[in-house]
């Protein structure tokens, strides 16, 4: 149980530095910048693939004691196993399980956030390239037959 906790422990500063990171991708996105954007999630990818690691003791773990809780373990949430830990683990498993809850919902939330930003981005730059492909449409394939062709104004003059 004890080593559960150290894993659990770890876990949370795992999560904690993904926080971070997703704060400081926020930043980057407000000011639009793909260098740090791109170093970020870099660091980023760097953190999670210790987080599976984790993750992945952490489970090892949970099987290993299967002999005293029974078979079931593995399907337990942490909130679960939490209530049915003998008493001198269950205030530190009690502890340690709400400040994963805590920052995995300060994630969630930032995530959230971020996921906001990209989409208007992408409605930017969307937009951005309908007005230039339809401006040179209509600049480039007049209808047949038309004599009152009216000029268009363009973003971009992109005479060849």
């Amino acid at each position: 149980m004890e080593e559960l906790i150290s894993i659990l422990k770890e876990q949370v500063k795992s999560y904690e530095q993904l926080l971070e990171l997703a704060k400081k991708k926020q930043q980057a996105l407000i000011g639009n910048d793909i260098e740090v954007l791109d170093n970020l999630n870099k660091e980023e990818h760097g953190v999670i693939l210790g987080a599976t690691k984790l993750e992945k003791k952490r489970l090892e773990v949970i099987k290993a004691m299967a002999g005293i809780f029974g078979k079931g373990i593995e399907s337990w949430t942490l909130k679960e196993m939490t209530e049915k830990a003998p008493e001198p683990f269950q205030g530190p498993l009690s502890e340690v399980y709400q400040e994963l809850n805590s920052v995995v919902e300060q994630l969630q939330k930032i995530n959230q956030e971020n996921s906001s930003l990209i989409e208007q981005a992408l409605k930017i730059v969307d937009f951005t390239i309908n007005t230039i492909t339809r401006t040179e449409r209509e600049v480039v394939y007049p209808e047949k037959d038309s004599k009152n062709v009216k000029p268009v104004s363009r973003i971009f003059d992109s005479k060849v």
